[in-house]
């Protein structure tokens, strides 16, 4: 957790950037990002990042074998790898079988690994390696966003939103779609109290029981944007010294999408939100598995030789 020091003192270093928190906007300087973070009741407070975060490995790592001592056939496995986008750029550059990576409609990279066979008693390893090369991104006070009226369904789907968001939906809306984003963000901070979850209960679990981990958070604060028809989606990455973590994209008139964090309550991410993959939908794993046999694996995942939890 970073501490709040009002002198700009308190900091954290991590792979050559300096980040902290603070209740005094720094002066500009290179090298320096300031995200203002909003908060449920206006207080001043910011995010800051000094420094350019160096180029990372990152490895995903998979072991497969049979529970049973028998022989596997015909195994096909896909996982999600970080994908490139506007803020983050990645390249493969070493892979241990013949694989399939395919681009899909929202930019995800994913994997697929085709095994015919593994003897009784053996295990086979399968890893890719990246190069990732990461940056800051600020949703600037130019940016808009295609905001319309109330609706109760979402992205035109007949996929309905509870009466209750809608309801604080409208009290959110404003003329200018930026505020609208602002007073979502500052009301999922205020009316959710963070508590990890061991299992995702949902948006309107968030907006009633007031609590989430930040998957809920995301979940009630893109359920409120989709009913204003602001296009939203969820991410599911890695903030670099510190955990696994979801934040959202919102889509621009322009027609790029940009990330937010509601649970850090900031426009944009810094270079230390690694991004994994969008969600296609709600519930999305970061590993599918085909096989006819019962199997044992394991997926693990290593930022500059480290494993990451």
């Amino acid at each position: 957790m970073l501490k709040v020091s009002s002198m700009s003192k308190s900091f954290q270093m991590i792979y050559g950037v300096k980040y902290y928190l603070s209740r005094r906007k720094p002066s500009t300087r290179d090298n320096l990002v300031v995200f203002p973070v909003i908060t449920p009741r206006d207080g001043l407070l910011f995010y800051v990042e000094e420094g350019v975060m160096k180029e990372l490995e990152y490895v995903t790592k998979l072991s497969i074998r049979a529970v049973k001592r028998q022989r596997l056939r015909d195994i096909t496995l896909m996982f999600y790898i970080p994908p490139n986008d506007l803020r983050q750029g990645t390249v493969i550059v070493d892979k241990s079988h013949v694989m399939t990576i395919k681009e899909d409609i929202l930019g995800n990279k994913l994997v697929e690994v085709s095994i015919d066979v593994i003897p009784p008693g053996k295990r086979e390893l399968i890893s890719v390696k990246q190069k990732v090369k990461l940056k800051p991104f600020v949703v600037g006070e130019d940016i808009e966003f295609p905001q319309t009226e109330i609706s109760k369904t979402s992205e035109g789907r007949l996929q309905a939103i509870s009466e209750e968001i809608i309801a604080v939906a409208r009290k959110l809306r404003s003329e200018n779609s930026l505020d609208t984003l602002i007073n979502c963000v500052r009301f999922v901070r205020g009316h959710v109290r963070y508590r990890r979850k061991p299992y995702r209960l949902g948006s309107l679990f968030a907006l009633k029981s007031r609590k989430g981990a930040c998957i809920e958070i995301v979940d009630l604060c893109a359920s409120i944007l989709k009913s204003l028809g602001i296009p939203a989606r969820t991410v599911i990455g890695y903030v670099i010294g510190g955990s696994f973590h979801a934040w959202l994209e919102i889509l621009t008139i322009k027609n790029y999408w940009v990330p937010i964090d509601p649970t850090m309550g900031i426009l944009g991410i810094g270079s230390r939100w690694l991004k994994i993959y969008t969600e296609p939908k709600p519930g999305t794993k970061i590993l599918r598995v085909d096989a006819k046999e019962k199997i044992a694996l394991k997926m693990e995942i290593y930022l500059e030789g480290e494993k990451i939890k």
